[in-house]
């Protein structure tokens, strides 16, 4: 998808002591695979606010081709889903061109991150989590 490039030619080893292959070494960090968390994700949205479907922006005739092409292997890649209808929130699709020539997709999902309602998780401090390591 060209999210991360890596320049082998730029990358190839590290020296640590010893000879390294980073590329060999940590290959599932460099593939084209995405992580996915396991089972369904359900966003909670604040009751009180009202839906919001962004308006269409036309795209330029010249890309939806390589558009049409980018949107369909991220839904095989399982990265979206294909919807046929209309939905309650709907933000809007930017596309920008890559130096190397391929279709970058975005949306800005503003108003939907406006109205999720977060769940709160408090991070243990350094102060709480050392006296679990007095016998390290």
């Amino acid at each position: 998808m060209g999210i991360i490039t890596i320049n082998q030619g730029n990358i190839n080893s590290m020296n640590t002591g010893g000879h390294i292959d980073i590329l060999k070494e940590f290959s599932g960090a460099f593939d084209d695979k995405f992580g996915s968390l396991l089972g369904v994700q359900r966003l909670k949205v604040a009751e009180e606010v009202r839906p919001h479907a962004s308006l269409v922006h036309r795209m330029p005739h010249a890309i939806q081709t390589k558009v049409k092409a980018e949107l369909d292997a991220m839904v095989k890649k399982s990265v979206m889903e294909a919807v046929d209808t209309t939905t309650p929130w709907e933000s809007n699709m930017v596309v920008a061109k890559m130096p190397n020539g391929k279709q970058k997709i975005c949306i800005d999902p503003q108003r939907l991150n406006e109205a999720l309602q977060r769940e709160s998780h408090l991070m243990p401090t350094l102060k709480d989590v050392l006296p679990q390591f007095k016998n390290a």
